[in-house]
C-alpha cells in the first residue's frame, strides 16, 4: 500500500512569486493592477490583497479579488490610500509568497503632464491583453496604432481628439478585422499633434 504522504512530494510545492507587478494609481478612475503570466503548468489563479498599511500581511481578511487574468481594475474610491500584494495559487491550493509592486505610477503624478510621452506597454511580453499608457500635456488629435514588423497596420486603437492628462488604453491582441494577431514582435506608434513616438512589444500566444 502507498503511504498517505507519498503523493505530496510534488503537489506541496508552491508556484513561483508573480513578477512584473505594476500598480497605476488613477484617482477617480480606480487603480489599475497588472502583472506577468505564471509559467507553472499547474497554475490556477492569482489572489489580490489590499490594505491601507504598506507592510501588511496577506490574509483572508484583506483578500479582495481572485483571477486567472494578468490584470485587474480596482474601482475603489480614494484609491491612493491603498497598497496591494498578489500571490499565485496552483490546482492543489498551494499559494506562493506575496509580491509587492515593482513599480507604481500616478499616485503623486500631476493631473496634467509636463510633456508628451508614450510609455512601455504592461505586461510585456503579453497574452492576451496589454495596457499602453501615454501623456498629453494639452488637448490633441491622437492616433495610436499597432504595426507588424513589415510596417503593416494591424490595429487602430485610438483615432480621436482627446483632452490633456495621463491616459491608458488596452489592446487585446486582435486586428482591426477581428482576427487574432499571431505571436511575434509588434510596434505601437502614437501621433499627437506634432509629437510622434514608437515602441516595441511582444505578443506570446
Amino acid at each position: 500500500p502507498i503511504s498517505p504522504d507519498s503523493g505530496w512530494s510534488v503537489d506541496n510545492i508552491a508556484p513561483g512569486v508573480p513578477e512584473g507587478f505594476v500598480v497605476a494609481y488613477n484617482t477617480g478612475a480606480g487603480n489599475d493592477l497588472t502583472w506577468s503570466p505564471i509559467a507553472d503548468e499547474d497554475f490556477q489563479y492569482f489572489r489580490v490583497y489590499r490594505s491601507e498599511s504598506e507592510d501588511f500581511v496577506p490574509s483572508p481578511d484583506n483578500l479582495v479579488h481572485a483571477t486567472a487574468e494578468t490584470g485587474w481594475l480596482d474601482d475603489i474610491e480614494e484609491g491612493y490610500r491603498y497598497r496591494y500584494k498578489i500571490t499565485a495559487v496552483d490546482h492543489a491550493g498551494n499559494e506562493s509568497a506575496a509580491a509587492s509592486p515593482a513599480t507604481t505610477t500616478g499616485a503623486d503624478a500631476p493631473l496634467v503632464p509636463e510633456g508628451f510621452a508614450l510609455r512601455q506597454n504592461v505586461p510585456n511580453p503579453f497574452n492576451p491583453v496589454t495596457r499602453i499608457g501615454f501623456d498629453l500635456p494639452r488637448p490633441a488629435w491622437v492616433r495610436l496604432a499597432v504595426y507588424n514588423v513589415k510596417g503593416e497596420l494591424v490595429a487602430t486603437l485610438i483615432d480621436a481628439h482627446m483632452s490633456e492628462g495621463r491616459k491608458e488604453i488596452s489592446w487585446n491582441g486582435k486586428s482591426d478585422n477581428g482576427g487574432r494577431a499571431a505571436s511575434g514582435i509588434y510596434f505601437y506608434r502614437i501621433t499627437a499633434g506634432s509629437f510622434t513616438q514608437t515602441k516595441k512589444m511582444v505578443l506570446l500566444r
